[in-house]
């Protein structure tokens, strides 16, 4: 039966590479484990007529204005991986190096803008819902903000807002069949029902309904999908008189490209030659008279993308991103392996001074908004934003300690800056080197250090704003893992 439990949902992201443009989606190259109760939505940008002079009382029509896409990703058992994705795409700035038999992933915040479009480079992300009811893929989404809290006795966990622009694919489709009112079978126009047997193709049939009488839709029963393309489907008659009548058929089609694909391009059949299925990406070529063809030597890798080579044009006509890709495993990071310092210096390539902080820390929390705007602007002419714009990030840190000394109140009465550090490791992947994420902020100030009673214990809570450095800037993050690259 169709499932919609929520343990079966999935979740991708192009992690590795930035989208080359707005609204230009990219290969899903990472499946990330996120909580459960972490959806992508749409958000319609709706509105009524109410305003408007209809005649009525209330409101008769509503205007559809397109929609944002909006969602939140929530990793309890932070890694090194999670981190980056995070950072990677809402800091804009990204250098990688060797790091053992892995990569060390400097993270910066972009300077000026990535595009005339964006202010931060995008991700494609791709999410499951249930198992067999919905996938969809959304195009531009965007790091809005982040939170990255490091607690006594707790996993390191870290939680990113996101913002899309709204451009969205889904695998379901609802298709329009003009057939008699009495008939026991009705086909599809081109397509397969995806399912790997007759059970599963039955599943993926999720609505039939017939229009008996103008405007009345009326339920059809239906019992078997064939396995054909096109796919027959026998369903229940409707009873009628022998009248052509319009049913309308809500299904998930077949997820590769079908046996017949002749019927499911727009290319003549005189102009193509098979399709080739690579890496799970489906290529047509197209070339007068031609009855097959050699393979490119570089081949396209996002759809409607082409690659000539010689008389022959290649074009990828579907990708693969409804066939969720692997998820990667890294070590969670622990507070408990995690090195704090406060006061000390940045030098460029070493944190030098300070006073290590230990078991009188309660929590750090890293607090990052880029106050994303995302835009429609005149001339798009699309149901889904054309612009993401940043007008200036913020980024504070809430320290909450025992008030063992004066440090900070010390700080508050010299109104001056300092550095802090950040240092969590997790397991060793290549002797010296270990999984981690380390934190550099080379100059912050205390806005306010209020005293307080914990239980027992008086303690202080920090509130520090971090500043921009001229020359090391706000902020420096250095993650360390196998993964080659972050949003390249």
């Amino acid at each position: 039966m169709r499932s919609w439990r929520a343990t079966h949902n999935l979740l991708a992201v192009s992690a590795n590479n930035k989208e080359t443009a707005i609204n230009k989606e990219q290969t899903l190259d990472t499946s990330m484990l996120v909580a459960m109760s972490d959806v992508i939505n749409l958000e319609p940008r709706r509105e009524s007529n109410a305003e408007e002079l209809t005649g009525n009382e209330e409101p008769d029509t509503i205007y559809d204005l397109g929609g944002l896409a909006v969602g939140s990703f929530n990793f309890e058992k932070a890694q090194p991986q999670h981190f980056a994705l995070l950072l990677a795409y809402a800091l804009g700035a990204i250098s990688t190096g060797a790091a053992g038999t892995g990569h060390e992933h400097t993270l910066t915040p972009i300077e000026d803008d990535e595009d005339a479009s964006r202010s931060l480079p995008c991700f494609t992300a791709a999410q499951r819902f249930g198992k067999t009811v919905l996938k969809r893929r959304f195009a531009s989404m965007f790091v809005d903000s982040f939170a990255a809290t490091f607690a006594a006795d707790d996993w390191v966990k870290i939680r990113g807002d996101i913002k899309g622009t709204g451009k969205v694919t889904d695998n379901v489709h609802e298709e329009t069949v003009n057939a008699l009112d009495d008939a026991v079978a009705l086909t599809l126009a081109a397509n397969g029902v995806e399912g790997a047997d007759a059970a599963e193709r039955l599943q993926n049939v999720q609505r039939i309904r017939i229009e008996l009488t103008s405007g009345v839709w009326t339920e059809v029963d239906y019992s078997v999908v064939s396995d054909a393309t096109p796919a027959v489907i026998t369903i229940t008659s409707a009873g009628g008189a022998s009248a052509l009548k319009d049913y309308k058929i809500l299904y998930i089609p077949d997820e590769v490209v079908p046996d017949d694909w002749a019927a499911t391009t727009a290319y003549s059949a005189d102009d193509r030659c098979k399709p080739t299925v690579l890496n799970d990406y489906w290529y047509i070529c197209t070339v007068a008279g031609t009855s097959g063809a050699g393979e490119p030597g570089a081949w396209p890798t996002t759809i409607g993308e082409t690659v000539v080579d010689g008389t022959v044009t290649w074009e990828c006509i579907t990708d693969a991103w409804m066939t969720f890709p692997a998820r990667v495993s890294e070590t969670p990071l622990r507070v408990a392996e995690m090195t704090v310092k406060l006061g000390g210096t940045w030098s460029g390539s070493a944190f030098e001074g300070g006073r290590e902080l230990d078991a009188e820390i309660r929590s750090i929390e890293w607090a990052f908004n880029n106050n994303m705007e995302i835009e429609f602007v005149p001339g798009a002419g699309d149901s889904y934003a054309s612009r993401a714009f940043r007008p200036a990030r913020i980024q504070t840190i809430k320290l909450d300690r025992e008030f063992r000394e004066y440090i900070l109140q010390q700080h508050i009465d010299d109104n001056d800056d300092f550095g802090v550090y950040i240092l969590c490791e997790g397991a060793i992947y290549d002797t010296p080197h270990k999984y981690q994420v380390e934190i550099i902020f080379p100059k912050v100030a205390v806005l306010n250090a209020p005293l307080n009673v914990d239980g027992k214990r008086v303690a202080e809570a920090g509130d520090l704003t971090v500043l921009e450095d001229d020359t090391y800037g706000s902020v420096i993050v250095n993650v360390k893992n196998l993964q080659s690259t972050y949003a390249a």
